[in-house]
């Protein structure tokens, strides 16, 4: 588990909105693995090929954990959202171990979590916070390091509240 539910995006980098410095701060995409400190290896936000802001291409985040033993069941990566865009509902994918996953529609936001903690008024509708899952196929985690890569194919922005691996709910 990376981050806590907790409405804020305090515990990752660049929060509370310093969205405008992701291409700086991540030229190479995020790359997190278990353990790590999220405030200075996992962004608060992850653009997506609509945002004019970060290039207008996908920036995918990797996360790697380890497992004791390769799982007898399916797992599942959970991000638990703060917000997505308003006007561009973001699509997320999640692989794992290079194993290649539908990618799944996210509903729009409230729109204002990209700057959300920073003691400026709101300019669209708040936050709407979110839960995503998606399956990790036991047949494709092993004993010892895996990596989940979270692309954007297309759509706008997400803004982390946490996210980890577990067991399917």
């Amino acid at each position: 588990m990376v981050g806590t539910q907790d409405r804020s995006t305090a515990e990752f980098a660049l929060s509370p909105a310093g969205y405008g410095q992701y291409t700086a701060a991540f030229p190479n995409g995020v790359d997190l693995t278990a353990g790590a400190d999220p405030r200075t290896g996992w962004s608060y936000i992850q653009p997506g090929p609509q945002d004019g802001w970060a290039g207008n291409r996908d920036h995918p985040a990797t996360f790697r954990f380890t497992l004791p033993s390769a799982p007898a069941k399916d797992l599942t990566f959970t991000a638990w959202l703060l917000d997505t865009n308003n006007f561009n509902p973001p699509y997320l994918r999640a692989n794992v171990n290079g194993t290649d996953r539908d990618a799944v529609g996210l509903p729009p936001g409230g729109g204002d979590g990209y700057h959300w903690g920073d003691g400026q008024p709101n300019l669209y509708g708040g936050i709407r916070p979110v839960t995503v899952d998606v399956t990790l196929p036991a047949s494709a985690l092993h004993e010892g390091m895996n990596t989940v890569t979270i692309s954007r194919p297309a759509g706008s922005w997400i803004v982390y509240d946490a996210f980890g691996v577990r067991e399917k709910p």
